[in-house]
């Protein structure tokens, strides 16, 4: 059962704990010199640091060493090594919520590749923008983006990049409206995950499944999805997934009525997120929280989780996330008859959704015109 395992990163093994203790060595061996071949070795050694923090989820970490990665990177004149941190330094932002940056760092990363002729790094690169992308709410501009990684990722033979963009475009085609071509397409990414071994991939697309099916109303089936992706978040110490699989555990109970369950789920999400300095997580939980506690009818303390949502929701650039937020304080502005400040966020909430075509914007265009005739 999800409810008995513990909320922590799964212990190295010996072996990881050893090369751990090699590569600090290296690092320390290589400090303060400029020549060419230890300048390689101390690059190598910073890039297996490097993935084996974001791996941890300790990104600001993640981030000195990706940093540093980088600089010796641009002394050799590596063009291929220095692309690839940059993807990496990418990868590691978008984690810490600067989701602007993230994709300034993509953009140069995939101008790199495409100068090289590096196609498995263009690939990344466009996969890694659609991402940030959807997450800005720009859907459309992503799911082209998604598009061109997987023409090139099936011209290449790479299976396992192939299945990364499949489930991509179900994620977009999710924020459209279309759950059912979602889910289609996240059936074939399942299907890859787990023929190449990628555990990773397999625990986010089943995280994936269960969102499409609890959009169908499908909650128990969620539910289900949900919890093999918590056994394999847990299994491969994955904070970041646990903590956003535990988010949407939580959403699951909630529709099921079990809204004190519901809470002690979000919870442990928002106590993983802040350890990791995962800001979107933390948002989402705090959002979470509000509609939890809305639907005790503890409509004051709701809107100050909705308050914390939304200041973490702009600073990170997370626009569907805001609109949610901002729709869900307008009903509870509007249940303690503040009917003025329930208009202005709902208004707010469905510039948003026009903006980036989500189908919510129908609801909230009919709650406003019911709020606007009283």
């Amino acid at each position: 059962s999800y409810k008995s395992l513990p909320s922590q990163p799964a212990p190295e093994t010996r072996q990881q704990v050893e090369e751990f203790s090699g590569l600090l060595q290296e690092l320390n061996e290589t400090r303060g010199r400029e020549d060419p071949v230890t300048l390689r070795k101390r690059l190598a050694v910073l890039n297996a640091l490097g993935e084996r923090s974001l791996r941890l989820s300790a990104f600001d970490k993640a981030r000195k060493q990706w940093t540093e990665a980088l600089e010796i990177a641009r002394r050799l004149n590596d063009r291929q090594a220095e692309s690839s941190v940059i993807g990496n330094l990418g990868v590691t932002f978008k984690n810490l919520g600067e989701t602007r940056r993230a994709i300034k760092l993509y953009e140069q990363q995939l101008a790199i590749t495409r100068d090289i002729g590096d196609w498995r790094g263009e690939g990344s690169a466009l996969d890694h923008l659609g991402v940030a992308y959807r997450n800005m709410g720009e859907t459309r501009y992503a799911i082209g983006l998604f598009e061109q990684a997987l023409a090139i990722h099936r011209k290449m033979g790479d299976r396992e990049s192939e299945s990364k963009d499949l489930g991509n475009l179900g994620s977009a085609y999710v924020d459209m409206g279309e759950t059912h071509r979602a889910i289609g397409l996240y059936e074939q990414a399942l299907a890859i995950h787990r023929v190449v071994g990628d555990r990773w991939s397999e625990s986010n697309t089943l995280n994936n499944l269960g969102v499409a099916c609890h959009q169908l109303s499908e909650t128990q089936n969620a539910i289900e999805y949900y919890a093999q992706a918590l056994a394999i978040n847990r299994e491969i110490g994955d904070r970041r997934g646990e903590g956003i699989t535990l988010v949407n555990l939580g959403t699951g109970h909630q529709a099921l009525g079990e809204t004190r369950r519901a809470i002690e789920l979000y919870e442990q999400a928002l106590t993983i997120h802040r350890e990791i300095g995962y800001r979107h997580g933390e948002g989402k939980s705090l959002g979470n929280l509000g509609s939890a506690y809305a639907a005790l009818g503890e409509t004051c303390r709701a809107i100050e989780f909705y308050k914390k949502a939304i200041e973490i929701d702009r600073e990170t650039g997370y626009r569907r996330s805001e609109g949610i937020a901002l729709w869900n304080m307008s009903l509870a502005l509007s249940k303690l008859g503040d009917l003025a400040q329930a208009i202005a966020n709902a208004e707010a909430a469905l510039k948003i959704f026009e903006q980036i075509e989500d189908p919510n914007a129908e609801k909230v265009r009919q709650q406003l015109a019911e709020w606007r005739k009283a």
